[in-house]
């Protein structure tokens, strides 16, 4: 999988640029706050249809216009591409595939593949549960198209569910009007329980190996899943028995929801933890640990989508490089050559060094603005 050709216009502060890409490592280079990291959400955005760090869309649209357009060539195998996002405020997207209007975002959605890791990954392992989920639904949206749909469908009833927990107090009215919503949390949370499990454990192999080897067969990384609804751990039950399971959970823990007035089971309270050696990462795991096993995740991430959708995705390295020690940047890149497209970000060209520089295309960053330069020079 490759991105040949990347157009921005009204992006963050981009008024209209177009880069061509035609080698495996594509550098981004300048001083801070001069669109480095922007170039790499337009290639997530074209991807995903959502910004990695943005939350609301209009936060994405340059200033004093009405709305941004990305434009993508990728070619995937033997095929060529063109995908097309346009952007207007106070509007949905409009999507196209090889000029094609796409009704469906899912549809849109197969055909980029992208793994971003940025400084705030390396958090994960210290960071809040919350992050840790994020990393999960990331990771499996870019294998299974449904599970966006899933995810914002069980929001909205969990949002629906709180609210009356907040503002009805009645406990008999509230066994006549939860009903409803319990049925569309324990539907969706269950599908979404059973895809963390199945990505889980596909990671859980893949980045015990790559442990191995960054760590030259010292240290074993072991992953465990901490879902709300413990008995989905269960490989003999079925869909429909998880979901009488969730709905009485629900039932059960009814008091519980209204002393707090929250939802207190769910995948909204599931998390993961990493054991080094058996130990805790999080409490016991030292900083280099904490990197080596974010470095893991990642790498596993990208072999994950190869094993899925038979080909490497593209890799966003923002600004990462320069928080990884030598060794632990040589094992990325490593893994990365000639295989996957790389998009680095750096502050200066004394970030890449050696043999990155002969093999990368180069781009200096100023004030929106994208210099193609030599790297010969």
């Amino acid at each position: 999988m490759q991105l040949k050709e990347l157009y921005v216009k009204n992006f963050r502060n981009y008024p209209g640029q177009s880069l061509n890409f035609n080698k495996p490592i594509i550098l981004f280079f300048g001083e801070n706050a001069q669109g480095k990291t922007n170039l790499l959400e337009a290639i997530y955005y074209l991807a995903t249809g959502k910004s990695h760090r943005a939350h609301r869309e209009k936060e994405l649209i340059r200033w004093e216009t009405s709305g941004f357009y990305l434009k993508g060539e990728l070619k995937k195998e033997n095929s060529e591409y063109t995908l097309e996002i346009l952007q207007r405020k106070g509007h949905g997207k409009e999507l196209k595939i090889n000029g094609l209007p796409q009704s469906n975002l899912r549809n849109f959605l197969k055909s980029l593949n992208v793994v971003i890791f940025s400084p705030e990954d390396l958090m994960l392992i210290k960071g809040t549960p919350d992050n840790r989920r994020r990393f999960l639904d990331q990771e499996i949206n870019q294998v299974d198209y449904n599970y966006d749909f899933y995810l914002k469908n069980y929001n909205k009833a969990l949002k629906q569910r709180n609210k009356l927990l907040k503002t009805c107090q009645n406990k008999s009215m509230l066994k006549y009007y939860l009903p409803p919503w319990d049925e569309q949390i324990a539907k969706y949370g269950v599908k979404i329980t059973l895809r963390r499990k199945k990505i889980i454990h596909q990671i859980k192999l893949l980045s015990r190996l790559i442990y191995r080897k960054i760590t030259n067969q010292r240290e074993d990384l072991e992953l465990k899943y901490i879902p709300s609804l413990e008995s989905i751990l269960n490989d003999n039950l079925k869909e429909d028995e998880f979901i009488d399971y969730f709905l009485q959970g629900l039932s059960n823990n009814l008091d519980n929801d209204l002393l707090k007035k929250s939802t207190s089971i769910g995948p909204h309270r599931d998390d993961i933890e990493f054991y080094i050696n058996g130990n805790n990462a999080r409490n016991y795991g030292s900083q280099g640990q904490q990197r080596s096993t974010v470095l893991a995740l990642k790498m596993a991430e990208l072999e994950m989508i190869k094993g899925e959708k038979g080909e490497y995705p593209i890799l966003l390295l923002d600004d990462v490089l320069s928080e990884l020690d030598r060794a632990r940047r040589k094992h990325l890149l490593n893994l990365t050559e000639a295989r996957v497209q790389t998009f680095v970000t750096g502050t200066s060209r004394d970030d890449f060094k050696g043999d990155m520089l002969k093999k990368a295309q180069i781009y200096k960053i100023y004030e929106g603005e994208a210099v193609n330069e030599d790297a010969g020079d």
